[in-house]
C-alpha cells in the first residue's frame, strides 16, 4: 500500500543531512526552501488531524480494523505507569502495526505528540522506544524507507526538531498584513518554541535510553548553539539538563571529549553575552552551575506516578491528598528503613563482607560462621549475602564477571528455593537502584549472570516483578525503576523460554500449586504466562493435527494409485 498520507520526507531532517545541500539541489534560495518546508509540514499536519478518523473509510475490512489497533495502542499509552510498565509494553508490542507502514507512521506521530506534551512521562515513553526499537516491518514499502520501529521514531523526532527549530520567513509574507495576521504568526511562532523545547527534552530522554548516539546528540546541540535565539537557547538548556549527565560520562576518554569541552566553553561565552535576555542568561548560568556541581540539582525532576497514586488523586480531594500522600510516603520510608537498615541484616552483611575479603576460599568460612552465629531468618541471610557479594564484585559502574562467578557456588549453596531467589533479586534492586542510582546497564549485567549461572530462574524473575507468591517484600524503593530498566531483559527471557529444546518444560510444570491457585483466585495471568500457555496449546493442537494430515495424504495417495 502506498504511503498516501505521510508527508514528503524532509530533505534536511536526518542529523547527517545538509539543509544547504538540499536547497542547492532544488535550485532555490534558502528562504524559499525554508518556506516550502514549513508549508508542506504544516499542511500535512493539519490534514492528518482532520482525516485520521476517516482514513479507512474506503479501505478493506482488514485495513479498517487497523483503527481498532490504534485505539488499543493509545489506550496502552494512556495507562502507562511505572508499576505496570511491562504489561502495557507487551500490549503495545502485540498491537504495533508492523504490516502497514502508513499506520505505523500515524501511531509514531501520536506517540511523539504525547512524549512532547507530557514532560512527566517522557522518560517512560523513551524506554518504550528502546524496548521496541528492533520491532521490524513485515513489508518494506516503496515510499516508506524504514526497517524497524526505532528508525521511524528517530526520523520523526529529527523532522520535528528541524521544523520547530526553523524560523518563520517573514519576508515571504505580503507587506500589507493586518495587525491580527501578525499576532497570529507570533502566536504560531510561540507554539513552535514550546514544541521545540518539548522535542529537545524527549531527544535527551531518548539518548538516556540508548536510542540516540553521541555524534547525533552533538549535532542537535550545535544546531541549538548556532541559532542564539530565545527558543534555541531554552531548548539547549532543556536538552542538556535532561541528558547532560549521561552525555558527559559517555564522552569521557573518547574522541568526543573535546566536543564536550567546546560545548561547555560556548555555553559560558553565551551566558556572558549582554545582548541576550536576562532570563536566557540565567538559564545558561544555572546549566553551568549544574555541570560544575556534578549534575546534583537542587530541584529534582518529577517522576511518573504509579497507578496507586493516580487512584488516590481520583479518590481524595486535593487537601486530603497532600496529607494522605505524606502519611503513605512516611509509612513506605519507615518500612524501607526497617528492612534495609535492619541491624541483623546490616551486621550479617558486614560479617560476610569481611569474610569474603579476608579468605580466598571464603565459602567454607561463611558456612561455618552461619552455623555458629546466625540465628535470624534465612531470607534475610540470602538478602545480606547477595548484597555482600555484589559489593565485592562491582567495580565502578560495572560488575567484574570473574569475581562474581567465583562466588556463584556460594550463592547456589544458599539460594535453593523460589523465596531465596526472589530475596536475591531484592538485594540486587537495593544495591543497584537505591544505593548506586541505577548506573546504565549494570542491573541487566547482574541479572544475566544470575540467569546464566542458574542462580535465579525465569519464574523467580517473574515472581519478583509481579510478587504473586506474596513473598515478603524486602525492598520498596526502586522496584518500579528496576522493572522499567529490565524491559529488554524480560523480552529476551520470554523468547528464550518459548524456544523448543530437548529440555523444554511446560509452563504449568514450572509453576507450583500455590501459583496456579493464586492465578485462579485473581482471574488474571502475568502476560508472559498467558502467552506461554497459549503457545503451548497451539503447539499441542498442531501435533494432534499432524497425524490426521498424514493419514489424509496417504489415503489420497493410495486412491490416486488405484485410479
Amino acid at each position: 500500500m502506498k504511503n498516501q498520507m505521510g508527508p514528503p520526507k524532509f530533505v534536511s531532517m536526518r542529523p547527517k543531512d545538509s539543509l544547504t545541500a538540499a536547497r542547492k539541489a532544488k535550485g532555490i534560495s534558502l528562504c524559499e526552501f525554508l518556506t516550502e518546508l514549513n508549508k508542506a509540514y504544516e499542511k500535512d499536519t493539519n490534514q492528518i488531524k482532520r482525516n485520521e478518523k476517516d482514513i479507512y473509510r474506503n479501505l478493506s475490512e482488514e485495513d479498517r480494523n487497523a483503527q481498532d489497533q490504534l485505539k488499543i495502542l493509545r489506550g496502552a499509552l494512556n495507562k502507562l505507569a511505572p508499576d505496570n510498565f511491562y504489561i502495557q509494553l507487551l500490549e503495545i508490542h502485540e498491537h504495533i502495526p508492523t504490516s502497514n507502514g502508513q499506520l505505523l507512521k500515524i501511531f509514531v506521530r501520536q506517540f511523539i505528540d504525547k512524549a512532547i506534551n507530557e514532560d512527566l512521562y517522557s522518560p517512560l515513553y523513551a524506554q518504550v522506544c528502546h524496548a521496541l526499537r528492533n520491532v521490524e516491518l513485515l513489508e518494506i514499502e516503496e515510499d516508506f524507507p524504514f526497517f524497524n520501529f526505532g528508525e521511524v521514531i528517530i526520523d520523526e523526532c529529527s523532522a520535528r526538531f528541524s521544523f520547530y527549530h526553523s524560523d518563520i520567513n517573514w519576508f515571504s509574507f505580503p507587506v500589507s498584513q493586518t495587525e491580527q495576521d501578525k499576532l497570529k504568526m507570533i502566536e504560531y511562532e510561540e507554539n513552535k518554541r514550546k514544541l521545540l523545547v518539548g522535542v529537545s527534552r524527549f531527544l535527551g530522554d531518548l539518548f538516556n535510553a540508548g536510542m540516540i548516539g553521541i555524534k547525533d546528540m552533538f549535532h542537535y546541540i550545535n544546531k541549538l548553539e548556532e541559532a542564539e535565539n530565545d527558543k534555541s537557547i531554552e531548548s539547549l538548556c532543556k536538552l542538556l539538563t535532561t541528558a547532560g549527565k549521561e552525555l558527559e560520562s559517555s564522552v569521557f576518554q573518547t574522541e568526543f571529549a573535546e566536543l564536550w569541552c567546546n560545548t561547555c566553553e560556548r555555553i559560558i561565552n553565551l551566558s556572558k553575552k549582554e545582548t541576550l535576555k536576562l532570563k536566557l542568561r540565567f538559564l545558561l548560568m544555572n546549566l553551568m552551575d549544574l555541570i560544575n556541581k556534578g549534575w546534583q540539582s537542587r530541584i529534582l525532576r518529577l517522576t511518573p506516578k504509579t497507578s496507586a497514586e493516580i487512584l488516590m488523586e481520583d479518590k481524595y480531594n486535593k487537601d486530603d491528598l497532600l496529607q494522605s500522600t505524606e502519611n503513605a510516603m512516611s509509612d513506605v520510608l519507615l518500612n524501607n528503613e526497617l528492612i534495609s537498615e535492619e541491624s541483623s541484616v546490616t551486621e550479617t552483611e558486614q560479617q560476610i563482607l569481611k569474610l569474603l575479603k579476608t579468605y580466598n576460599e571464603a565459602d567454607s568460612e561463611i558456612t561455618k560462621w552461619e552455623l555458629e552465629n546466625f540465628k535470624g531468618r534465612k531470607t534475610w541471610l540470602i538478602y545480606a549475602l547477595t548484597r555482600a557479594v555484589l559489593r565485592v564484585s562491582i567495580e565502578g559502574n560495572s560488575i567484574n564477571r570473574k569475581t562474581f562467578i567465583k562466588f556463584t557456588t556460594l550463592l547456589r549453596r544458599y539460594i535453593m528455593s523460589r523465596q531465596a531467589e526472589v530475596a536475591c533479586m531484592y538485594a540486587v534492586q537495593y544495591i543497584v537502584i537505591v544505593e548506586m542510582n541505577n548506573p546504565k546497564g549494570l542491573i541487566e549485567q547482574i541479572c544475566e549472570l544470575l540467569y546464566e549461572n542458574s542462580i535465579v530462574s525465569y519464574i523467580s524473575f517473574l515472581d519478583w516483578r509481579e510478587n504473586w507468591s506474596k513473598i515478603p517484600v524486602l525492598e520498596v524503593k526502586g522496584k518500579a525503576e528496576a522493572h522499567i530498566t529490565l524491559a529488554n531483559f524480560f523480552f529476551r527471557l520470554f523468547w528464550i523460554s518459548i524456544k523448543p529444546s530437548p529440555n523444554y518444560n511446560s509452563i504449568v510444570k514450572e509453576l507450583n500449586s500455590f501459583d496456579l491457585e493464586h492465578f485462579v483466585s485473581i482471574a488474571k495471568l502475568p502476560p508472559e504466562i498467558g502467552k506461554r500457555i497459549k503457545l503451548e496449546e497451539e503447539r499441542e493442537n498442531a501435533l494432534l493435527q499432524k497425524p490426521k494430515d498424514e493419514t489424509n495424504f496417504i489415503a489420497n495417495d493410495g486412491f490416486s494409485e488405484k485410479t
